[in-house]
């Protein structure tokens, strides 16, 4: 590992990982990935789902005006919505997602409004030059969002109510995991940035 690596990692362990949250297998077959990411290019096999729950709503309207018709992740976020500059497919994700989960069922929480503000916050100070990340949603209703080399080089994101941003950064078996408050969200940023390779410019090319 190069000294510019070693630095980048050293600053990106600084605070520590975050031991509360649950282990799951990731794709690789491991179980040392600890977060509940499901791929968000799965959940888009299908978004048919959103002309029947969400008829007729797109980014280019007007606020809703009943809230009813719309889940209120949604409804509470649609003007940073719209600012956002998300794909029609990434919108179409979300609100997919949030239509599904309107109540919680069994270990699936709603979409929480909060977590969502995060995201769109965060992607605002990225998106100039960052590609679309693949956006999920948590079991405990999490926004989560991946962006992928291939298999063995990725990053993903996990925003969390109180504000704080888990993170699982992956370089061939190389982990580096921790946790960033609302505080330290540009200067990880900026860490990221000085990387060899910025992941939040990751795109995965699927064969």
């Amino acid at each position: 590992m190069s000294s510019d690596a070693s630095l980048v990692q050293a600053e990106l362990e600084k605070y520590g990982s975050d031991s509360q949250v649950s282990q799951t297998e990731n794709r690789k077959g491991r179980s040392d990935l600890p977060l509940e990411y499901s791929r968000g290019r799965a959940a888009m096999d299908s978004l048919s789902g959103v002309d029947q729950c969400l008829p007729n709503l797109t980014l280019d309207a007007a606020v809703p005006s009943d809230s009813n018709v719309i889940p209120e992740s949604i409804f509470f976020n649609w003007s940073l919505l719209r600012l956002s500059g998300l794909s029609d497919g990434a919108f179409g994700q979300l609100t997919m997602t949030a239509s599904n989960r309107l109540v919680e069922s069994g270990d699936q929480s709603p979409l929480n409004r909060i977590t969502l503000t995060a995201f769109l916050e965060f992607w605002n100070k990225i998106r100039l030059y960052a590609a679309e990340p693949d956006i999920a949603v948590s079991p405990k209703g999490n926004v989560q969002i991946e962006w992928e080399k291939d298999g063995e080089n990725f990053i993903v994101l996990e925003f969390r109510p109180d504000n704080a941003i888990f993170f699982s950064l992956w370089q061939k078996d190389n982990p580096t995991e921790g946790v960033r408050s609302r505080e330290q969200v540009d200067e990880f940023i900026r860490i990221l940035g000085i990387m060899d390779e910025n992941p939040l410019s990751w795109t995965y090319a699927t064969q």
